[in-house]
């Protein structure tokens, strides 16, 4: 019976014995890391941290989280709690041999919500061209919100881009400043026409101003605009051939086309005159203004201003003539026997046209300065007579290119000083 037993014995052992021998071995860990190296959250919110095992089927897959400051965030099984505004370090270690790996946590302060929005300022007034920058302003100060939508009621008045806005044309408009879709704020824009350089009388005392014409000529739709002695601008009104402005000392005129490419004198017997009576008078600004209402214009049309100021004596300053693109006769005969005019306007053209400056000057009896870029004076009749019976003295300015040197009333007046200046 004792055998048996100690028989029994040992095979139990050896069973015992083989099954551990079939016991799987144990994987351990190598390194560890996490699925983020830096995490921002809300107070109040919540993120998951995740962490990859190397290698992935290590057998002890535990770890022990830490915060660097549960002030800021806790953690537990990698689940971040964000408690308060700051910043703090999140800590895994892995149980099997203590690998770690490390998040920073941003905690921020939760925004509170939209409450209103105002545009500063809530109303502006700009000419043409211009722009001005709206300031949105919304309350409270730190709320959320993604974006603010802006808005022009009428974008062929004035557009608006993030705040600015460029002013296109004349008119009012509404500019609107959306948040959160039901939050608006509105500025209102008025839209000038553009202060533009237009032909402007300007009386040195009492004076009456009118346009008459010779003969057949274009209908030149002008308009007109009185200014006070304090610069004080006043409406644009239709002017007509033979209306009469009455200017007070320092009162102004400034007359503009209605439109653009307007017509005016059509030939030597069809032309529009200005007549100035009373008082001195001196005018500046663009004559262009007569032809194109923006001042643009670059070309001066046939006849354009022939004889317009001729016997002007009360005038005692020419406006200017930019153009540069000159044709048959357009300025002749503009200034003559303008007594009292002692400059005269620059004029930039560097190739003239046929009898363009003819009798152009003719009789001023005070003139004494001329600027004439002119380099290329080879078409017939440009410069006939333009200063027949000017002063004996005087100073003529030319381009420095200039290689002509024709004297005398067909060109630069006899006993007159010359000058070159850049073109």
């Amino acid at each position: 019976m004792r055998t048996i037993k100690t028989i029994i014995s040992f095979v139990i052992l050896a069973l015992f014995a083989l099954a551990c021998d079939n016991k799987p071995d144990t994987v351990a860990v190598k390194s560890i890391s996490l699925d983020s190296d830096a995490i921002s959250i809300k107070v109040g919110s919540s993120a998951t941290i995740s962490v990859r095992f190397t290698p992935g089927n290590a057998s002890n897959q535990n770890i022990i989280w830490t915060s660097s400051d549960e002030s800021v965030a806790v953690v537990s099984d990698g689940i971040v709690q964000g408690i308060d505004a700051g910043t703090a370090t999140i800590t895994a270690t892995s149980e099997d041999g203590g690998y770690t790996d490390r998040c920073k946590i941003t905690v921020e302060k939760k925004r509170p919500n939209v409450s209103s929005i105002m545009i500063e300022p809530t109303s502006v007034s700009l000419y043409e061209g211009e722009t001005a920058t709206l300031k949105a302003i919304i309350l409270p100060e730190d709320a959320y919100y993604s974006f603010i939508n802006w808005k022009s009621s009428d974008p062929s008045v004035a557009t608006v881009e993030d705040g600015v806005v460029t002013a296109v044309k004349n008119g009012v408009v509404t500019i609107t400043a959306t948040v959160q879709d039901y939050f608006k704020a509105k500025c209102q824009i008025e839209v000038k026409a553009k202060k533009r350089n237009y032909l402007r009388f300007t009386a040195l005392e009492e004076a009456e101003i009118s346009l008459d014409i010779t003969g057949a000529v274009y209908v030149a739709e002008l308009e007109a605009m009185k200014t006070d002695a304090d610069n004080n601008d006043g409406l644009w009104t239709e002017f007509n051939v033979g209306d009469v402005v009455k200017l007070n000392k320092d009162e102004s005129l400034s007359l503009r086309a209605k439109s653009v490419n307007n017509r005016f004198s059509k030939s030597v017997s069809g032309y529009y005159k200005f007549i100035i009576k009373n008082g001195k008078v001196s005018a500046s600004g663009n004559i262009m203004s007569l032809l194109d209402q923006t001042c643009t214009s670059n070309y001066v049309p046939e006849y354009a201003f022939y004889g317009l100021f001729g016997s002007c004596d009360n005038l005692i300053s020419a406006p200017e003539l930019p153009a540069t693109e000159l044709s048959y006769c357009c300025y002749e005969r503009m200034f003559g026997s303008c007594s009292n005019l002692e400059y005269a306007p620059e004029l930039p053209a560097t190739k003239l046209a046929i009898n363009c400056y003819s009798k152009m000057f003719r009789n001023c009896t005070r003139l004494k300065y001329i600027k004439m870029m002119a380099t290329d004076i080879s078409a017939g009749g440009c410069l006939t007579e333009w200063t027949y019976d000017v002063p004996e003295t005087g100073t003529f300015v030319k381009n420095k290119n200039a290689d002509w040197d024709v004297r005398g009333k067909d060109g630069i007046p006899n006993g007159w000083t010359v000058q070159t200046a850049e073109p």
